[in-house]
């Protein structure tokens, strides 16, 4: 589960795309910022009652 965030080369300006994936699968995608793909991960996660076994899922910034 995370978020990705696609730029274009260049890097100048706004993310051509912003989503969020859920074991391998895009669930959501062209979302306007960060900050809004964040609040919606938080709301999925309580939503679908997600819940991993320690250490198998975690957050990484790559």
């Amino acid at each position: 589960m995370g978020i990705y965030i696609i730029k274009s080369r260049d890097a100048n300006g706004s993310p051509e795309d912003i989503g969020i994936v859920l074991e391998g699968q895009r669930v959501l995608q062209d979302l306007d910022n960060y900050t809004l793909a964040a609040a919606m991960l938080f709301g999925l996660m309580y939503t679908l009652n997600l819940t991993y076994p320690l250490e198998k899922y975690t957050f990484e910034v790559l």
